[in-house]
């Protein structure tokens, strides 16, 4: 497993949380300039990071060019309705503060349901997996599932 994050701090913290685990490696990359080989990746996840690419069309191709065919990448980011509609199941597990806490995060890292059924779809569909996609809400998470 590898692991890229564009913040050196960032990666410092994930070496010392999988501290003794030699199957996963860290460095420091942009997701839109992988440092990896044509079809060399077997599977990509992304999580909460989509709200901060400043060219999401480079980084979409850029997983498509890493990508083994018949593989995938899944990208996972906030989505604020979800976490309305599930209001009540986060109240019962994390209390008032809890879910409170979770509306403003995800309010800030993500995109409404809106947003990705328009603006994530339209640029998708600039990207070579025009056509090899699909969004589902998952939890507080919109996935998008992206197939080479």
């Amino acid at each position: 497993m590898i692991g890229i994050d564009l913040s050196r701090q960032m990666i410092k913290i994930a070496r010392r949380k999988a501290k003794g685990d030699n199957n996963i490696k860290f460095k420091v990359a942009n997701a839109a300039n992988l440092p990896f080989d044509d079809g060399s990746i077997d599977f990509i996840i992304s999580t909460g990071s989509l709200h901060h690419w400043k060219n999401p069309i480079n980084v979409f191709n850029e997983c498509y060019r890493v990508l083994k065919r018949n593989k995938e990448a899944w990208i996972y980011d906030g989505c604020p309705n979800a976490v309305k509609e599930e209001r009540n199941k986060i109240r019962a597990e994390h209390g008032l503060l809890g879910y409170q806490v979770a509306v403003k995060i995800v309010e800030l890292h993500g995109f409404f349901k809106r947003e990705y059924n328009s603006k994530i779809r339209f640029i998708i569909d600039q990207t070579k997996f025009e056509n090899n996609y699909k969004m589902e809400l998952n939890n507080v998470w919109m996935k998008i599932t992206l197939k080479k």
